[in-house]
């Protein structure tokens, strides 16, 4: 197998993330698609799924919808009203009576832009009357604010999702350690039976003692209960998969994962990633940008200037404008308030720059020491596994005694357990030093 030497970038995860959506779409829709394809998932297909269906994808996406609601609820056109009424007026009359006349009344508001309104008022006992009026320095504060939070909702979507995926990724690994743990169970089960059959034989012809075979029968029962442990292990974990899925995956198999790539990361490339894809980056930058308007809007204290036109049906039309200009006494402390904010987003800026830098930097010192520490872990399981199958058949051969072939094999299985718990913190040191490039 060929090893990839080129780290993938983490800011086009989405990109990869697209493109494997798109390959199993074609893949499930095509005709040739078999039921033991349809039954075998790997780990993109998990992600592709949670991603899709999840219940903390479809909040995220519910919440992402409701800004985008806000944005058009909040725009200048949107904010426009009509209204229709009625009233009822008595007036004395001679005789003691009362004159009721009904008044219904229809009225429309419609700002067309945050600068220019449009508004009409209609009732029968008065003429039409139709007027415009135009701010011309008005500045749509509520649009732009509305923008915003889009914006910051866009990009906490974009950190769930990606969190959500790291989730995802991870209990599929401990899915696949579950299920490596049983499988090895299960093989352990099976050689303590062979093995307790040669005891058996071999004390039924007088070369092992009573306490031999106790010891072997004790060893056939801590490896059927290793296997129950194991089998429930994995039932839990495909459990976990499946509520976090949304998907019933009892009865699916899972494909394993391929080889540990050998990667030759660089820091400050990984770093740049980092820099520019980390969501509370972005926001604190956001936030720092819209300080900054608020100082600088402060600053300008724009007059109002408006003039407005309004014709009736019978009439010509009237034309009116408007010059006003206004200092709160308060000015000078909300300037100080506006540039103490300033600072403020600057200095958060600062220290989410640094706090990225030591994520990127501890990330990547887990996923080295993981690997490195895998790597010998897999070589000393390896060596432990050859020097039992060695005294394996020098038992075999009468050589040896139980007690001695019975370290080896602990000995083997502590190194098994070792090499997969280092093989699930690496893949989740991987993961996670992705994440953080991420977002």
């Amino acid at each position: 197998m060929e090893k990839n030497r080129n780290i993938p970038s983490a800011g086009s995860l989405c990109f990869y993330r697209r493109i494997t959506a798109c390959l199993l779409l074609l893949f499930l829709a095509g005709p040739g698609t078999s039921r033991a394809a349809e039954d075998l998932w790997d780990m993109e297909k998990v992600v592709t799924t949670a991603l899709r269906q999840s219940e903390i994808a479809i909040r995220a996406a519910e919440n992402l919808y409701q800004k985008e609601l806000e944005l058009k609820m909040a725009r200048s056109f949107s904010r426009g009203r009509a209204g229709v009424g009625a009233g009822v007026t008595a007036v004395p009359a001679t005789g003691r009576d009362y004159t009721v006349t009904g008044r219904p009344e229809l009225s429309i508001e419609l700002p067309v832009t945050s600068r220019l309104k449009l508004g009409a008022k209609w009732n029968p006992d008065e003429q039409t009357t139709v007027s415009l009026d135009y701010e011309l320095l008005a500045e749509d504060t509520k649009t732009a604010g509305a923008r915003r939070a889009l914006a910051m909702a866009k990009l906490e979507y974009e950190k769930i999702m990606v969190t959500l995926e790291l989730q995802v990724r991870k209990e599929y690994i401990d899915l696949l350690s579950a299920f490596k743990n049983r499988r090895r169970a299960e093989e352990e089960l099976a050689v303590i039976a062979d093995y307790h059959k040669i005891v058996q034989r071999r004390f039924d012809q007088g070369f092992l003692s009573e306490a031999d075979l106790r010891s072997s029968e004790g060893e056939l029962l801590r490896a059927g209960l290793q296997l129950k442990r194991s089998e429930l292990q994995e039932e839990r974990a495909r459990l976990n998969l499946s509520r976090l899925l949304q998907n019933d995956l009892s009865q699916v198999q899972f494909a394993e994962l391929p080889e540990f790539p050998v990667v030759e990361a660089e820091k400050e490339k990984l770093l740049a990633e980092a820099l520019a894809n980390n969501v509370d980056l972005q926001q604190a930058r956001m936030q720092l940008a819209v300080a900054r308007e608020e100082l600088a809007r402060v600053h300008r204290n724009h007059p109002v200037i408006s003039l407005g036109v309004t014709a009736g049906k019978e009439e010509r039309p009237a034309v009116s404008a408007g010059f006003s200009w206004t200092i709160g006494f308060d000015r000078r402390q909300q300037l100080e308030i506006n540039r103490i904010n300033v600072e403020q987003g600057e200095r958060a800026v600062q220290s989410t720059v640094t706090a990225v830098e030591d994520r990127v930097a501890a990330a990547l010192a887990d996923f080295e020491l993981e690997r490195q520490a895998m790597a010998w872990l897999e070589l000393q399981w390896q060596e432990a596994e050859r020097t039992y199958r060695g005294m394996e058949i020098r038992f075999a051969a009468g050589e040896l005694r139980a007690v001695e072939l019975e370290k080896a094999r602990l000995a083997r299985d502590e190194a098994f357990q070792d090499y997969l718990e280092g093989w699930n913190r690496t893949w989740k040191a991987w993961y996670t030093l992705l994440a953080v490039i991420a977002a």
